[in-house]
């Protein structure tokens, strides 16, 4: 029986505790992705491999010459370490500074044998002060604007990663504006039919309850004065979000003003992968590094 992580601390523990795991960094072409990796090398968690800028060590005397593959190309670099990855010469997988159509490409594609799912799918966990636990929202970085299949398909890699962290029965909230089921509002029809296929069954391994306002997810208070009494209300640890621009929102508004800690791995893949921003601060960074090293870690990847 695992313990459940509960901060974001935990997961940096946890990852220096079972690393260092060989990371392959696709597409090193700048500093900043660089320095995370150095850091993250440092604190024992990995063994990195850089493929892209062939002069890379020349800029970072600390390098050692087997942590760089020299490769001009951007997409050539993608290919490379996917296929390290697939090939197992690699624990987990980092985006390094090259467009992200470029990355998902080898990833997406059958040949090289990384994908695991129907469908890929991006999640952040967050880390929000005086919460006590980790929450998850899910797709806020890859499917835009999914049907109700995607949806499913979103909530089952979101679910089976909440496992691999732990959390034996995640608690499931479908985000709307709204708790109640309004035709008018398409993401509500979406919400109630899930919800009713995971009471069915259908959706194993979590607890779901939608559609639901944000404030009913994280306030017994909201869900008192409305009326609302289920095991997930106020209680929620996986948010559902509708469609990419509200996760992405909510996320970076929860990171920006809510002072989360945070951290991001695309989900669906055969090794874990990790996928950060450009403007991703450098603990961001190494948090999500630290996430792929855990995940690597552990038995179910949290991705099925």
């Amino acid at each position: 029986e695992m313990k459940p992580f509960k901060s974001m601390n935990d997961i940096i523990k946890k990852a220096e505790e079972i690393g260092p795991k060989t990371c392959v960094v696709a597409g090193s072409y700048k500093e900043s992705e660089v320095e995370a990796a150095l850091i993250a090398r440092d604190k024992g968690m990995i063994k990195p491999i850089f493929i892209g800028d062939p002069e890379l060590k020349n800029k970072f005397p600390s390098l050692n010459e087997d942590e760089v593959i020299g490769e001009e190309s951007p997409l050539e670099a993608a290919i490379k370490a996917v296929k390290f990855c697939s090939e197992g010469k690699g624990d987990f997988l980092l985006k390094g500074s090259i467009s992200t159509s470029h990355f998902l490409k080898p990833i997406l594609c059958d040949e090289y044998g990384l994908r695991d799912a129907p469908l890929l799918s991006h999640i952040v966990i967050l880390d929000i002060p005086g919460l006590g636990r980790l929450i998850a929202i899910t797709d806020g970085g890859m499917c835009i604007t999914p049907t109700i299949l995607e949806k499913i398909s979103i909530l089952n890699n979101g679910v089976n990663f909440m496992h691999s962290l732990g959390i034996e029965e995640p608690r499931v909230g479908i985000l709307s504006a709204i708790e109640m089921v309004n035709p008018k509002i398409g993401n509500t029809i979406d919400a109630s039919i899930i919800e009713k296929a995971a009471n069915r069954g259908q959706i194993p391994g979590c607890i779901v309850d939608g559609p639901l306002a944000f404030d009913l997810m994280f306030s017994d208070y909201a869900c008192e004065v409305k009326g609302i009494n289920t095991p997930v209300c106020g209680k929620v640890d996986l948010i559902l979000v509708p469609d990419i621009t509200t996760g992405n929102s909510v996320a970076k508004a929860l990171i920006h003003f809510g002072r989360a800690l945070a951290a991001g791995v695309i989900l669906g893949t055969k090794k874990p992968v990790v996928m950060l921003s450009r403007a991703d601060r450098p603990e961001i960074k190494l948090n999500s590094i630290a996430l792929g090293v855990v995940l690597s870690g552990s038995d179910r990847s949290g991705v099925q």
